[in-house]
């Protein structure tokens, strides 16, 4: 039986869906609307026939330049439209040294980093993700590309655990999921890599001398990754919330939302009376365009929760709104 809410796909067993996961106020995120993966230069043509079903309208390449050259290139059936934001520092000697270990390359030029141990350098990046001015620049460009989706999203990185699991942090963390939720679809990942893991482990450690206990820390989810990411966050910006709005720039006016895109907040701060057959403005963060990405939980046809605004709350199927009598497809 498959792990849940993975796609099955032989060439990437990291890829899945975000849907299911719970978020704020009893609601879970819509399945089928937004995917997460390793890189997918190695799909089966059975696989690519997977990806295609998704009916896909975007793709975020979220590797460097020069890790896509060393790579396969991506198998994709036609569709989805391919936007790369690399994040990425090729100058800066821990993501050198960590792409040398990956690579299996000679390590003599990292003496000081190797004293240190690649789990040191994992907390590295992890807390380069939330400072580093490219960082915050590409993360910001990739939650806009997410919310101005036309359709079902997949984004990647390399292995799906480092740049992928941030962003999909910041994205469960976006919708009101806690911090049990984000950690455990995060260390998914172990669970679903572990026999591709093994393999590379041994063909590694055999064919380029880079010994298991060096390799790992590179290739594991671990917890404490995470967890430094947001102690800098927290250190730096005090709450998730202010973090998206003054470091990554997204506030309200940031957002250019138009339908079938957001149209209404998320939650709204005293939002002004909509007008009939209008749905108020966006006001706050996250965007609507998020909130259509997540659905009551519950009976099909019960009342949508009373926080979303009055324009939508009738008793319709959830994802399901009117706007001058004619029913409206969720943008996600």
């Amino acid at each position: 039986m498959g792990i849940p809410r993975t796609l099955g796909l032989n060439g990437a067993p990291n890829a899945r869906d975000l849907g299911g996961l719970p978020v704020a106020d009893g609601r879970t995120v819509r399945p089928g609307l937004v995917f997460r993966a390793q890189a997918l230069g190695r799909l089966s043509d059975d696989d690519v026939a997977v990806l295609a079903s998704l009916g896909l309208t975007d793709l975020l390449d979220l590797r460097h330049g020069s890790e896509i050259e060393l790579a396969p290139p991506d198998r994709l059936p036609a569709g989805p439209q391919v936007a790369h934001i690399p994040i990425f520092d090729p100058a800066h000697p821990v993501f050198t040294y960590v792409s040398a270990v990956l690579l299996g390359h000679d390590l003599s030029r990292y003496a000081q980093l190797a004293v240190e141990g690649t789990p040191s350098a994992m907390l590295t990046v992890y807390r380069w993700f939330v400072s580093a001015p490219a960082a915050l620049a590409a993360f910001a460009t990739a939650l806009r590309r997410i919310t101005a989706a036309t359709g079902p999203l997949l984004y990647h990185c390399s292995a799906g655990k480092d740049r992928t699991g941030w962003l999909s942090a910041l994205l469960l963390g976006a919708l009101g999921a806690d911090r049990t939720t984000i950690t455990d679809d995060y260390l998914l990942t172990n669970e679903v890599t572990a026999e591709a893991m093994a393999k590379l482990l041994a063909v590694m450690d055999t064919r380029k001398g880079v010994p298991p206990d060096v390799l790992r820390p590179v290739l594991d989810a671990a917890p404490e990754y995470l967890d430094a990411a947001f102690e800098r966050l927290e250190s730096e910006y005090g709450t998730l919330d202010r973090y998206l709005r003054e470091g990554l720039g997204l506030g309200a006016a940031s957002w250019s939302c138009t339908p079938p895109g957001c149209t209404g907040a998320a939650r709204p701060e005293t939002p002004p009376r909509p007008r009939a057959g209008r749905r108020s403005p966006s006001r706050s963060w996250p965007p609507s365009g998020y909130r259509r990405a997540v659905r009551p939980r519950g009976r099909r046809g019960a009342p949508v929760p009373q926080a979303w605004p009055a324009a939508t709350r009738r008793s319709v199927p959830p994802g399901r709104a009117t706007r001058r009598g004619r029913p409206r497809s969720p943008r996600w």
